[in-house]
């Protein structure tokens, strides 16, 4: 079965499960997501983090409308115990913005980064090759 394809911004976005195994199932809205965490799987396995998680956590902004609040695609826990958290991005619309110059002003201690074209694109070229990146989704991994 094939995954599903809509517009989002400028471009199609193919959306899908994977499986990592050990019971570590997730519903990825972009190819993008599903290769940072395949890279996270292998820097994981590698023993260089100790884990990682997809959108575990939502934070709330004290306003009245707009972007009420925001999800990082990703939270890594470090070998130290500490963590920060991943935002995928590929195209950067106004909510998104909007969520993340929110996030600065009233989480301003959570560590977050934010891995864009020139970002993804450097881990793709440097690793992919070791944690499996792909252009493609393979059949059996998309589900609608």
């Amino acid at each position: 079965m094939t995954g599903r394809n809509r517009i989002d911004g400028y471009r199609q976005v193919r959306k899908g499960w994977h499986d990592f195994g050990n019971g570590r199932r997730f519903y990825f809205k972009s190819l993008w997501e599903l290769n940072i965490a395949r890279y996270l799987e292998w820097l994981r396995l590698r023993g260089d983090i100790e884990d990682w998680q997809y959108e575990p956590d939502t934070f709330w902004f004290p306003v009245k409308r707009g972007t009420t609040n925001y999800k990082p695609d990703f939270r890594v826990v470090e070998n130290t115990g500490a963590w920060f958290y991943i935002e995928v991005k590929g195209y950067m619309n106004a909510r998104s913005k909007t969520a993340l110059q929110r996030m600065k002003k009233h989480h301003p201690t959570v560590d977050l980064r934010l891995y864009d074209g020139p970002v993804y694109r450097s881990i793709v070229k440097d690793w992919g090759h070791l944690f499996g990146a792909t252009e493609e989704w393979i059949d059996a991994e998309v589900a609608d």
